[in-house]
C-alpha cells in the first residue's frame, strides 16, 4: 500500500545530470512525492530534490506525465506524529525534532 500523503504547495529545486529545474513539491510522504513544473525528466531517472537551502534528497523519478513527476526516495525521510516533516524546515527543524 502507498504511503500516506501530505498535500502542499512548496517551491523546489530538482537536479538531473544536465540541468536544475525550478518545481513545485505538490505532495509528500516518507518514501516519495509528486513534483510539478519539471519537463524532459524521464522514469528512471535518479534526481536530487532541494527542498530548502541546506535540506536535499536524492530520489528515482518512477513515473512522468506532462510537467509531473512522481518520486521515490533513496532512503525513507522521517515523519514526526503531528504528521509534519522535519526536513521541509530545514536544519532547525531537524535539531527541534531530535
Amino acid at each position: 500500500a502507498r504511503a500516506a500523503r501530505q498535500n502542499l504547495l512548496r517551491r523546489v529545486t530538482v537536479v538531473d545530470d544536465e540541468a536544475s529545474y525550478n518545481a513545485t513539491l505538490r505532495n509528500i510522504s516518507e518514501t516519495g512525492a509528486m513534483l510539478e513544473g519539471v519537463w524532459g525528466v524521464a522514469a528512471g531517472q535518479s534526481v536530487r530534490i532541494e527542498l530548502c537551502a541546506d535540506q536535499s534528497v536524492i530520489a528515482k523519478v518512477r513515473w512522468a506525465r506532462e510537467n509531473r513527476l512522481g518520486v521515490e526516495f533513496e532512503s525513507p525521510i522521517d515523519r514526526r506524529a503531528d504528521g509534519s516533516f522535519p526536513i521541509l524546515l530545514g536544519r532547525a527543524g531537524l535539531i527541534s525534532a531530535a
